[in-house]
Parts: C-alpha cells; sequence; structure tokens
C-alpha cells in the first residue's frame, strides 16, 4: 500500500509538470504588453547624465498615476538618471524592481517577448530609442524620433512575435 501511494503521488508529479510544460508552451504564444515612455524633462544640471527636472518629477508622478491601474509585472529603464527617476514612482507603486537594459542589444525585445510571454512590461528610453523599439516590435517605421521637447507620449505594442504588433499611442 506503501508503494501504490508513492506511485500515484509520483505520477501526480509527472502529470502536473506536463501541464506545467504545457502552460508554459501557450504562454510563449500569448502576446506580451510593452509599453514604451521616453523620459520625462530633464534638468540642464549635468550634460551627460541630467536628473528629471521638477516638470519631470511631476511627470513621473502623472505616469506612476496613469498606469496604477494596470497589472505590470516588470519595469526596465536604460542607465540613465532621467529614465530611471521617470519609473521610479511607478516601481514603487507595484513594488517592483527597475530592471537596467541596453537598447542596442538586438536580441532585447525578442528575448523580453519570451521571459514575459502574456505580461505587461513598461520601458523607459529616450526620444529616439522608444520610437525605434516600437518599431522593431511593430515590424516597420512607423515612428520617427521624438522632437527633443515632446515628453508625454506613451507607445502601447501588443506583440506575439517580433513584427506583428499593434500600437497605441497615448499623450499624458
Amino acid at each position: 500500500m506503501k508503494h501504490f501511494l508513492i506511485v500515484c503521488l509520483l505520477s501526480s508529479c509527472l502529470f502536473s509538470c506536463q501541464n506545467i510544460d504545457d502552460n508554459s508552451e501557450e504562454k510563449e504564444k500569448e502576446p506580451t504588453t510593452f509599453i514604451l515612455i521616453r523620459h520625462a524633462e530633464k534638468s540642464q544640471d549635468d550634460p551627460n547624465d541630467p536628473p528629471l527636472s521638477v516638470t519631470g518629477l511631476f511627470r513621473s508622478e502623472r505616469l506612476a498615476g496613469l498606469l496604477a491601474p494596470m497589472e505590470i509585472q516588470a519595469i526596465y529603464s536604460t542607465d540613465y538618471k532621467r529614465t530611471i527617476s521617470t519609473v521610479l514612482p511607478l516601481s514603487q507603486s507595484k513594488n517592483l524592481s527597475i530592471n537596467k537594459f541596453d537598447p542596442r542589444d538586438t536580441s532585447l525585445l525578442v528575448d523580453l517577448m519570451q521571459k514575459h510571454a502574456g505580461q505587461t512590461i513598461v520601458l523607459s528610453g529616450h526620444s529616439n530609442t522608444t520610437p525605434m523599439l516600437a518599431n522593431q516590435l511593430l515590424g516597420k517605421d512607423k515612428f520617427e524620433s521624438l522632437d527633443e521637447n515632446e515628453y508625454d507620449k506613451v507607445f502601447i505594442v501588443v506583440a506575439s512575435a517580433m513584427g506583428e504588433g499593434k500600437d497605441h499611442v497615448l499623450s499624458y
């Protein structure tokens, strides 16, 4: 009887593991929602790595409020004060750490799509990298670099594969 219970327990575990594998394959097919933003207004204090201005700090709080109702599983930022500070209020409200990313990494979006399949993630970038990443997800050159004074765009791209995304652009 004892051996029978062990066999049943092991069979149950194997069946559960098979279901986990099946679910992970299905999950990879689920679309990932990318929320792509440019950093908020920067100060003029430092030409290399400026922090946010007072206006930028207020915008970062508005961004956190805008995204508050959404279930966000991960936050990414380039390694600059202004991009990190832009998503800091959001990361604090969601209790999520800010992961660093390099927008020049050619495998970035594919890796994120696999890692976060079926999830919603936020990427904080720059006037040139944010539209570029949206274009890569869409598979077409739809967006140009943002104007130097344009800080209010939020690009939302839902994609299940590279080049197969659908987009929405919001202003906040």
